[in-house]
């Protein structure tokens, strides 16, 4: 799949110039020349997304390979990632001689040097990330959503307030968080990040069924499932939490700021993360 995109510029290069030159390579008028422009380009759009630098598509294609032949996702990230970084490095040192005005080979001046820097800082950026996102996945790789979840909080009326759920218990449970039912049936859930969004002005006269998380916005895991998927999930989705489920019974519920807790003691995160 990585490497669909640089063989389809390539594709399109081709028939573009193939057109070119079939309908008379001209050079004279503008609408032979904009096909052949959009050929070459398309060409080295394809040709430079194939260059081993992750994380552009031919770094994952590099990836991939070295996935295949070592067996370690770990190790072929890691490969690839640091195999972006020099690229990019060597794109940026590259662009800072061409405007410092070294001489260099073919047409790179100061305007080329700086799209070359601009071009690796932007991939050294990627590559960057992508690396300290495979750590993040292996700090998180021990666990299971079970592992990290709170299990069976305590049930609620929807009509409780806020007021009665808060005070004086989000000092000794900063992560507390409860089921709202109705009617013996889950309505939804309200934790701590919900109470402290509310001011504690409004906490007497606001419900719990008024400061919850509907269940219709919940999405559901299994206790088995590792959290780094859990993790990508809820970014994906913007969830703060996700209700955590066995045999179609709510045994639990996970927030993010748990996971990111764990990061955080790995020295990954800090603490205003």
């Amino acid at each position: 799949m990585a490497a669909a995109g640089p063989l389809t510029s390539l594709a399109l290069g081709a028939l573009f110039l193939g057109g070119w030159y079939v309908t008379g390579a001209e050079t004279e008028q503008a609408l032979p020349i904009t096909v052949f422009w959009l050929g070459w380009m398309n060409i080295i759009l394809g040709v430079f997304n194939l260059v081993p630098a992750f994380p552009m598509d031919g770094g994952r294609v590099f990836r991939s390979t070295i996935w295949l032949i070592s067996g370690s996702y770990d190790r072929a990230t890691s490969v690839a990632g640091w195999t972006g970084r020099g690229f990019a490095w060597l794109l940026i040192g590259t662009g800072a001689l061409a405007i410092a005005g070294v001489e260099m080979m073919g047409e790179l001046n100061a305007f080329n040097g700086l799209w070359f820097v601009l071009i690796g800082l932007f991939l050294e950026n990627g590559a960057r990330q992508s690396l300290l996102q495979n750590r993040y996945l292996n700090a998180l790789r021990e666990y299971d959503a079970g592992d990290l979840m709170v299990a069976d909080p305590p049930v609620v009326d929807l009509d409780i307030s806020v007021a009665s759920l808060a005070r004086g218990v989000l000092e000794l449970n900063p992560r507390i968080c409860y089921f709202v039912e109705e009617q013996g049936s889950l309505a939804g859930i309200v934790s701590a990040y919900q109470m402290r969004a509310i001011p504690e002005a409004l906490w007497d006269e606001t419900t719990a069924g008024q400061a919850m998380v509907p269940k219709a916005q919940l999405r559901a895991t299994r206790p088995d499932r590792p959290v780094s998927e859990v993790l990508i999930e809820m970014e994906q989705e913007d969830l703060l939490h996700m209700a955590v489920v066995t045999d179609g019974r709510v045994i639990g519920v996970i927030g993010r700021d748990r996971i990111l807790g764990v990061l955080r003691q790995a020295g990954l995160l800090s603490r205003k993360a």
